[in-house]
């Protein structure tokens, strides 16, 4: 069975998501292309070569990196990734996390006690249904999505048999999930098992009349504390940086939080037959076959304790995807961490779990009373299903309406045989499975592209990348990124993240989390853009104000007729035009790090946006505290970066008085400094950049980058493995002790 969810995820693979039919240019796959792929190219490399990317340089003038919470690096199954390049290693990423979850859903069929042909339905229903066909481009979806039947699995190992070693797995697969995953599918799958748990836990003793719910209620308590500790590596970080985004949790206003929710007419009309356009409205979709068979599961299947609380978990999933097209999401907003989250649509992989269940369930019932006289039921209950759905999608007048029809005849005769000819019993179910896969295969359209077949459109504009590697030293990029998609640098590509994926050095970047310091130093001499993404639409046919200048820009790429200032007279030069495309240099760009000749302070952070606005930032530098320390002035002078790597910087000064050395890479508290050696204060100067005070002479400073919530949480994720260890080994110790009392006992 294992081989057949394997075969099937590559299969998917193969036919749908590899091949000429992408388009680079298509929303569906941009985060992949721009974010996604980048961030693991360069974190993986770095690890590849034993360095910890605890800072990435190439971006926005430097932004932490591990912190970010989109991508975790200490995800088990990301293993491929340090012996792989990042596009082949996605691409095998996405085939391994289908498998599982089709494979996972199988084990938890089975661990209900279906037959085999059933729960492997079921598993193919769930790896490739809309919900989860939607995640194979968000690395941080697919993962924790692919894990959800395991999750339930050993919540109700703990349940029946109180076991600590079914504890040390439930607490390793959700420390996983942290690991490698978005927490708002950690938040699902807990929300999902709240009725799972409350029904099995009341039923457990009344099936096996072992254990009490107290004691599996610590088990669970455990296992949960036990994922926190594994992924608090990740976690610490990851709260760290977010408080200081512009959307910690919390912050979310419900109609933000609302979008990409789905309407119910939208939701219905896919749920029947997928209709062309955007994949979002697809999640809904599960196949025609395995929605009749979840209305036999329904009302059939047993154990009632695991039918009725999935099958809740799924209706409740589809009214939260609704969003304020309903009242359960603006309910569950107001309720604890409710509000960390958006997109409510993403809710729907509970919903395709539940159908997928059922549908196994559904299976089952009816190869078990087929040839009995207790077949006329399911059969009942599957013409009249299959009734509804040809005239619910009459009515609704859905797309492809014939081919919903076609479905249910096709697999009503299927069932037809199964349920007169318990002979052809195996071949039928296959005959089922095929169907149940190529309606998914069919239903899932996606138009993206996988990295793996961009090789020739990344290397479309290596000339340019190539001189900028060239000449650029320590000096920042700028690209003039579009947002429409005919543009030639359309920005959600790998020109998002060139400097990361380019080897350049960007000053703006693409985080869809992006700091709030950094997002508002981008728009104050811009205009402002509606969402923030650390990007700055720079209008360059301007001369750029002294905030872009600081960040020492000193190449800019554009599209021809975005030109240079009209008054930058001789200091701009074209270096390259080609494909409508030129790119510029500005030999005048400020340099990496100076020393400043005066130092003002001022306390209110607006106050001083405004007041460098037409400063001169090169003499003078500004500070928002000193906490007492009085800061040199006098003429200025001179620094040289000596050394250079992405969590260490040596820079040499000269300066005659001292002053204050500006390193025009962004400030963060895990930055510290030392001068000759001593530990010197870092302020945070020009609103978002780092600075030292230098004595007068020649000194050499270093800035190393530190950061406590990596070390507290590393700690943390080694007690959790530690503790996982422990709950492991205790039950063979009791069951060796158990051994030698009864072989002693029959001995004598």
């Amino acid at each position: 069975m294992a081989l057949v969810c394997v075969a099937t995820a590559v299969a998917y693979v193969v036919l749908k998501l590899l091949g000429p039919h992408g388009d680079p240019t298509d929303p569906t796959s941009g985060d992949l292309e721009a974010y996604y792929y980048p961030v693991l190219e360069y974190g993986f490399g770095e690890l590849r070569h034993f360095r910890l990317p605890f800072w990435n340089p190439h971006e926005g003038c430097g932004t932490p990196f591990l912190a970010i919470p989109q991508v975790g690096f200490f995800y088990p199954l990301y293993l491929p990734f340090l012996f792989l390049d990042a596009a082949s290693a996605i691409t095998l990423d996405i085939c391994l996390h289908l498998a599982i979850a089709s494979f996972s859903m199988f084990l938890l069929c089975r661990h209900f006690g279906m037959r085999p042909g059933p729960a492997l339905v079921a598993g193919l229903v769930y790896a490739h249904h809309g919900g989860m066909a939607i995640k194979v481009y968000f690395p941080n979806h697919l993962a924790p999505s692919a894990w959800i039947p395991v999750v339930f699995l050993l919540a109700d190992r703990v349940l029946e048999r109180r076991s600590p070693i079914a504890c040390a797995l439930l607490g390793a697969v959700l420390g996983a999930a942290m690991l490698g995953g978005s927490p708002q599918f950690v938040y699902f799958t807990g929300l999902a098992l709240v009725p799972f748990v409350a029904v099995r836990a009341v039923s457990a003793p009344r099936r096996d009349g072992a254990g009490t719910v107290a004691i599996a209620s610590a088990l669970l308590g455990a296992a949960v504390a036990l994922g926190v500790l594994l992924a608090l590596v990740r976690v610490l970080p990851a709260a760290e940086y977010m408080r200081g985004t512009w959307r910690p949790p919390g912050s979310l206003a419900l109609e933000g939080a609302a979008v990409m929710s789905i309407s119910p007419a939208v939701f219905a009309a896919n749920l029947l037959s997928p209709a062309p356009g955007p994949d979002l409205g697809r999640q809904a979709y599960a196949g025609t076959l395995p929605l009749l068979l979840a209305v036999v599961g329904l009302a059939l299947w047993r154990p009632r304790s695991a039918a009725l609380p999935i099958a809740a978990a799924g209706v409740a999933a589809m009214l939260y995807a609704f969003g304020t097209h309903a009242p359960l999401f603006p309910l569950m907003f107001g309720m604890p961490a409710g509000s960390w989250f958006r997109a409510p649509s993403r809710a729907l992989v509970v919903f395709g779990f539940a159908v997928a269940l059922l549908a196994g369930g559904g299976l089952h019932e009816v190869l078990e009373r087929a040839g009995t006289g207790r077949a006329a039921r399911p059969a009942l209950l599957l013409a009249g299903a299959a009734a509804s759905l040809i005239g619910a999608a009459a009515w609704l007048r859905v797309p492809e309406a014939r081919l919903l029809a076609v479905n249910c005849v096709a697999g009503g005769v299927v069932l037809l045989v199964l349920l007169l000819r318990p002979a052809v019993r195996v071949l039928a179910v296959g005959v089922l499975g095929v169907l149940v896969v190529v309606d998914l295969f069919h239903g899932q359209r996606p138009r993206g592209v996988l990295p793996a077949e961009l090789g020739a459109h990344f290397a479309r504009y290596e000339p340019f990348f190539g001189e900028v590697r060239q000449r650029q030293g320590f000096a920042r990029t700028y690209i003039r990124g579009r947002f429409a998609p005919d543009a030639r640098l359309y920005f959600h590509s790998d020109l998002a993240k060139a400097g990361t994926i380019h080897g350049i050095w960007l000053a703006t970047d693409y985080e869809p989390l992006c700091e709030t310091r950094f997002a508002r130093y981008l728009q104050f001499p811009g205009p402002p853009v509606p969402w923030s993404i650390c990007y700055l639409p720079l209008d360059v046919s301007r001369q750029p104000s002294p905030l872009v200048e600081l960040m020492g820009v000193r190449f800019f790429m554009v599209e021809d007729g975005d030109g240079p200032p009209p008054d930058a007279g001789g200091r701009w030069k074209l270096v390259r035009r080609e494909g409508g495309v030129s790119l510029y240099e500005d030999p005048g760009a400020m340099p990496r790090a100076f020393v400043a000749a005066d130092v003002e302070v001022i306390p209110d952070a607006e106050a001083l946006l405004r007041r460098m606005a037409d400063a001169n930032l090169r003499r003078v530098a500004f500070v928002e505290e000193t906490a007492g320390e009085t800061l040199p002035a006098g003429v200025g002078g001179d620094a040289e970066v000596e050394r250079y790597e992405a969590n260490r910087v040596a820079v040499e000064t000269r300066a005659a008085h001292g002053g204050l050395l500006v390193l025009t890479d962004r400030w963060d508290a895990g930055w510290k400094a030392f001068v000759d050696g001593t530990p010197a204060r870092v302020y945070r100067t020009d609103y978002l950049f780092r600075g030292v005070s230098v004595p007068p002479g020649v000194h050499t400073v270093e800035f190393v980058y530190r950061p406590a919530s990596f070390v507290v949480g590393a700690f943390g994720s080694l007690l959790g493995v530690v503790g996982v260890v422990l709950l492991c080994l205790r039950p063979r110790r009791t069951t060796c002790r158990r051994s030698r009392i009864d072989a002693s006992m029959n001995a004598h």
